[in-house]
Protein backbone atom coordinates (compact mmCIF):
# COMPACT_ATOMS: atom_id res chain seq x y z
CA UNK A 1 0.00 0.00 0.00
CA UNK A 2 1.42 2.91 -1.35
CA UNK A 3 1.21 7.13 -0.10
CA UNK A 4 -1.10 8.02 -2.80
CA UNK A 5 -5.18 7.64 -3.34
CA UNK A 6 -6.12 4.59 -4.62
CA UNK A 7 -6.50 5.06 -8.14
CA UNK A 8 -10.75 5.89 -8.97
CA UNK A 9 -10.79 6.56 -4.92
CA UNK A 10 -11.54 10.05 -4.28
CA UNK A 11 -12.53 11.10 -8.32
CA UNK A 12 -16.14 9.02 -7.54
CA UNK A 13 -18.94 11.05 -8.13
CA UNK A 14 -19.73 11.20 -4.04
CA UNK A 15 -16.18 13.70 -3.25
CA UNK A 16 -14.70 16.18 -5.37
CA UNK A 17 -10.70 15.76 -5.25
CA UNK A 18 -7.69 18.34 -6.58
CA UNK A 19 -6.09 17.63 -9.48
CA UNK A 20 -3.13 15.62 -7.27
CA UNK A 21 -5.86 13.45 -6.09
CA UNK A 22 -6.31 14.33 -2.83
CA UNK A 23 -9.97 15.62 -0.67
CA UNK A 24 -10.95 19.38 -1.67
CA UNK A 25 -11.78 21.11 1.73
CA UNK A 26 -12.49 24.48 2.80
CA UNK A 27 -10.84 25.88 5.67
CA UNK A 28 -12.95 24.60 8.09
CA UNK A 29 -12.22 21.20 6.82
CA UNK A 30 -15.25 20.60 5.54
CA UNK A 31 -15.78 18.90 1.67
CA UNK A 32 -17.83 19.77 -0.79
CA UNK A 33 -20.48 17.83 0.20
CA UNK A 34 -22.30 19.40 3.46
CA UNK A 35 -21.48 17.80 6.73
CA UNK A 36 -18.82 15.63 5.25
CA UNK A 37 -14.97 16.46 6.48
CA UNK A 38 -11.82 15.51 6.07
CA UNK A 39 -8.74 16.13 7.33
CA UNK A 40 -4.51 15.20 7.56
CA UNK A 41 -2.93 13.13 4.74
CA UNK A 42 -6.66 12.34 2.79
CA UNK A 43 -6.09 16.75 2.12
CA UNK A 44 -2.57 17.30 2.09
CA UNK A 45 -0.91 14.24 1.38
CA UNK A 46 1.34 12.55 3.97
CA UNK A 47 2.53 14.63 6.99
CA UNK A 48 3.71 14.32 10.64
CA UNK A 49 1.58 13.89 13.38
CA UNK A 50 2.13 17.38 14.40
CA UNK A 51 0.66 18.91 11.28
CA UNK A 52 -1.85 16.04 11.38
CA UNK A 53 -2.56 16.43 15.04
CA UNK A 54 -3.77 20.41 14.11
CA UNK A 55 -5.66 19.54 10.77
CA UNK A 56 -8.07 16.85 13.12
CA UNK A 57 -8.38 19.62 15.25
CA UNK A 58 -9.38 21.98 12.67
CA UNK A 59 -11.45 19.46 11.36
CA UNK A 60 -13.08 18.96 14.73
CA UNK A 61 -13.72 22.76 14.70
CA UNK A 62 -15.27 22.41 11.56
CA UNK A 63 -17.75 20.08 12.80
CA UNK A 64 -18.54 22.03 16.13
CA UNK A 65 -19.46 24.90 13.70
CA UNK A 66 -21.73 22.81 11.37
CA UNK A 67 -23.49 20.93 14.16
CA UNK A 68 -24.27 23.82 16.27
CA UNK A 69 -25.10 26.44 13.49
CA UNK A 70 -21.36 28.45 13.53
CA UNK A 71 -20.33 28.56 17.24
CA UNK A 72 -17.85 26.38 18.62
CA UNK A 73 -16.73 25.81 22.14
CA UNK A 74 -13.46 23.67 21.00
CA UNK A 75 -10.44 25.35 21.60
CA UNK A 76 -8.55 26.88 18.70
Amino acid sequence: MGTDPEPGRLGASWIRAGTCGWVLTGLDRMTTIPGVFAASDCVRGPSLVVSAIREGRMAAQGVDRFLMRGETVLPG
